[in-house]
């Protein structure tokens, strides 16, 4: 007789597996004791196995759960009870493992035509520091440095010697580096909607319903890869002369920017807004409201290379899990050439 009904229940079964790794020893014909070796991995009395460190390192830097916690946690789910120095050091562990991932990214940086540019203030030790984003839809690359400026741009060795087109937020800094620049028109329709609300310019909705409409342009034409726009020919003819109404400075600097502000529309493989670099650096204000701050700077960089790890797996549709253990085990250059293979 078949079954009239049927109905399914999932569970999670939690297996705690502990593999012990015995040595002999022993004295042959020449008088010389003789030892086997234990295992490459299988150093100390007593350490975790490559699915352990992958949780923790898991839990710790893609789902951003404080080191106290995560030792609490690892002890009521899998009789695991950690340190928080233990959770610390297998971090970094991960972040030593990191370090072709770091040398391939920066090469691949370099190749690219198009970079998010970004920078978003932290607190280290009880210090001000910074996170630093140079990314595209492939890559993510975030590093930490005390500095904010130029100082911080020579020290970390990419921007400088990056030669395609950068997508920012005007920060002035940036103007130095790249052949081109694209402004981020996000940061631009916020600006405009203060004119509008506070001092209701009809120039800053008309120009706010310009840029909404032509970036739906944009979309509807990318498949045809058509060309928008060639040159525009704007010019601000106007003087600045003392302190100008905010208004008349937002004007000013988008008419002084006006290709950057449109480069989106003669060159479809820039984006309308600076979104991919905020959206890479989002992480780090979660990691400060859960944790108030960063102990060292060490524990900085660490997260700022296990992010960039992640980011970058997520934008090539890798398991996030599966791609932190390999880090762990003999897997991870396998990894490596599943997110390398496109960009060379």
């Amino acid at each position: 007789m078949s079954p009239t009904a049927a109905r399914q229940v999932f569970e999670i079964e939690i297996i705690n597996k502990v593999v012990e790794h015995q040595t002999l020893s022993g004295f042959c014909s020449c008088g010389v004791e003789h030892c086997r070796e234990f295992p490459d991995g299988v150093n100390g009395s007593t350490q975790y196995g490559e699915s352990v460190r992958g949780i923790v390192s898991y839990l710790s830097t893609y789902q951003i759960i404080p080191s106290e916690r995560l030792a609490e946690l690892m002890g009521d789910l899998f009789n695991y009870p950690l340190s928080e120095g233990t959770v610390d050091n297998i971090k970094n562990e991960g972040t030593e493992h990191l370090s072709d991932f770091e040398s391939k990214i920066q090469d691949a940086i370099l190749k690219q035509k198009v970079g998010n540019v970004d920078e978003t203030p932290i607190r280290v030790g009880g210090h001000s520091g910074y996170l630093h984003v140079f990314c595209n839809t492939a890559l993510s690359y975030i590093s930490y440095h005390v500095k904010r400026g130029m100082k911080a741009v020579v020290d970390i060795g990419i921007l400088d010697k990056f030669k395609g087109i950068l997508i920012h937020d005007c920060f002035s800094m940036y103007f130095n580096y790249g052949s081109q620049h694209a402004v981020c028109n996000g940061h631009l329709l916020r600006e405009l909607e203060f004119v509008i609300e506070k001092y209701s310019h009809t120039w800053a909705k008309e120009m706010k319903t310009f840029l909404l409409d032509a970036n739906d342009l944009v979309k509807m034409s990318k498949a045809g890869n058509e060309i928008l726009f060639d040159h525009l020919d704007v010019k601000n003819k106007g003087k600045r002369r003392g302190k100008q109404h905010p208004a008349l400075n937002l004007c000013n600097r988008m008419l002084k920017l006006q290709k950057a502000v449109l480069l989106f529309l003669r060159d479809f493989d820039v984006p309308f807004t600076n979104n991919e670099a905020e959206r890479d650096l989002r992480m780090s204000k979660v990691q400060m409201k859960v944790s108030g701050c960063f102990r060292s700077e060490d524990g900085a960089r660490c997260f700022a290379l296990f992010r960039s790890y992640i980011q970058t797996m997520k934008k090539h549709g890798l398991n996030i899990f599966e791609g932190i253990k390999n880090l762990f085990n003999s897997k991870g250059n396998a990894t490596l050439d599943l997110i390398f293979k496109t960009q060379t």
